[in-house]
């Protein structure tokens, strides 16, 4: 595809739930702990919308999918868990998450059609959140499995 400057690879969707920057090898050791001992029971992820924004460099424009508010509210109380799980351990929380949840499908050069690919896709959302997506684990940062189900 020319003009695509990256796509998911993967076989399954990912939502970052949280950035833990700025913090010591410690601190991102004691953060692993923290979720390691976390219990939680799956849970589906709907979408609402498909969009697209320009990248900090603004060379290239990101394809996303933006979570509904039924998953906004449901990761956002999941991820106060973890951050108050987090800080209960002795470690501060730095960048709590304040932004929608979203899914990035891809990113593309500007001047490849990026306003036809999120149309499509929007037409698209209702056919693909009537079978319900569910979360049944969470990987760490280096791609390991962190936090176990119930």
């Amino acid at each position: 595809f020319d003009g695509i400057q990256s796509l998911d690879g993967s076989d399954m969707l990912h939502t970052t739930l949280n950035y833990f920057c700025c913090h010591s090898a410690q601190e991102k050791e004691t953060i692993k702990q923290v979720m390691r001992t976390m219990r939680w029971d799956e849970f589906e992820i709907g979408y609402a919308s498909a969009t697209c924004n320009v990248g900090a460099n603004e060379s290239y424009a990101s394809v996303t999918v933006a979570a509904d508010n039924a998953t906004q509210a449901v990761l956002m109380a999941f991820v106060r868990r973890i951050e108050a799980a987090v800080q209960a351990a002795g470690v501060p929380i730095h960048h709590p998450r304040v932004q929608p949840f979203h899914s990035t499908l891809g990113q593309a050069l500007l001047t490849y059609p990026v306003d036809e690919v999120v149309g499509a896709l929007q037409t698209r959302i209702p056919l693909f959140t009537t079978t319900p997506i569910v979360v049944q684990f969470i990987l760490g940062p280096d791609s390991e499995f962190i936090l176990p189900r119930s």
